[in-house]
């Protein structure tokens, strides 16, 4: 056991030896700031993951008792992409931000009132 305890300690002793000096960078070194806003981005750097694609729905038309009506849209995985309180008695258009690959949009309408019951529904984009 000893002597395997010595084999190991000489090869580690051996492993930390110099290098030929190239590529003896440190990453210190090459970074002057690790801020984002101080690093640049290229000019025709782009991202596009995601599309604004339109989506409208008219609340009117549930004939709801409560005064507040609430708009959840997500998509199929589960995310969503609005949230928010609208009116009522006009229909409400939006662009949602979506990736590129979705085609349906999945909403819940709800309101305040205890009598009027939640309206679930797929968009096609």
């Amino acid at each position: 056991m000893r002597y395997f305890y010595i084999l190991f300690i000489i090869l580690f002793l051996t492993g930390c030896g110099e290098s030929n000096g190239k590529n003896n960078t440190s990453i210190d070194e090459q970074l002057t700031s690790s801020l984002l806003s101080t690093q640049s981005a290229p000019i025709n750097g782009q991202f596009s993951n995601f599309e604004n694609k339109p989506f409208s729905i008219d609340p009117q038309s549930f004939n709801f008792d409560g005064n507040n009506v609430y708009l959840k849209v997500y998509d199929t995985d589960g995310n969503v992409l609005y949230l928010g309180g609208i009116n009522k008695g006009v229909l409400f258009s939006i662009e949602l931000a979506s990736p590129k690959n979705d085609s349906t949009v999945i909403y819940d309408l709800f309101t305040d009132s205890a009598n009027d019951l939640s309206i679930s529904g797929e968009f096609v984009l």
